[in-house]
């Protein structure tokens, strides 16, 4: 099965989706907060069967305007 839609909920009210092809679709996806604290970032992938895998984190935002990577995998 191919991977073919990401999902990223970067927990602030911002959300990202991308097209995805391929087993492996490596991507890094940056986002830069606003506020510090605490959010819950959820990444969801989809194959080509229509079936989703989702996995999600809390992070601690201490400085605000610093950019985010997120490598899937790393």
């Amino acid at each position: 099965m191919a991977l073919r839609r990401l999902w990223v909920d970067w927990g602030d009210g911002s959300q990202a989706e991308e097209a995805l092809s391929g087993r492996s679709a490596e991507r890094t996806l940056r986002h830069a907060y606003t506020a510090a604290g605490p959010v819950t970032v959820t990444v969801t992938v989809e194959n080509t069967a229509g079936v989703q895998a989702q996995e999600s984190r809390t992070l601690e935002v201490l400085e605000p305007e610093t950019p985010i990577a997120i490598t899937p995998g790393a």
